[in-house]
């Protein structure tokens, strides 16, 4: 069995949550309509990258939740692998992490987070 996914590139705009999930709702149902079974968007696409001092905002890590699961809504027909703005599980390391959510049947099936991150921001 054959599978088409679609690798969709936006242009998100850092903080603007709202434009970013539009824009990534538009390229979920372009895929769609090509018979795609599943969309993959870069990292932090929710948020836009660098987010820099934003994830400091606690108002922003919920509206990144808040997103996500909006996104998640719209996966009954197609799944999605995304990046946003994730809290870290572990007790060891920075509070926040790049985080990457797998969206299917309407919610937010699975989720990791980047292991190795540059030394900067």
């Amino acid at each position: 069995m054959d599978m088409k996914i679609a690798i969709c590139q936006t242009n998100p705009v850092i903080g603007d949550f709202e434009h970013n999930t539009a824009l990534m709702l538009d390229a979920l149902r372009r895929a769609e309509d090509l018979g795609c079974l599943l969309a993959i968007f870069p990292e932090m696409a929710l948020s836009g990258y660098p987010p820099k001092d934003l994830v400091e905002k606690s108002a922003f890590i919920e509206e990144n939740r808040v997103q996500l699961e909006k996104l998640a809504a719209h996966t009954s027909r197609i799944s999605v692998l995304c990046g946003y703005v994730a809290r870290n599980p572990a007790r060891v390391g920075k509070p926040l992490i790049n985080g990457a959510a797998f969206l299917d049947g309407g919610s937010v099936t699975a989720t990791g987070g980047k292991r190795l991150l540059p030394s900067y921001d």
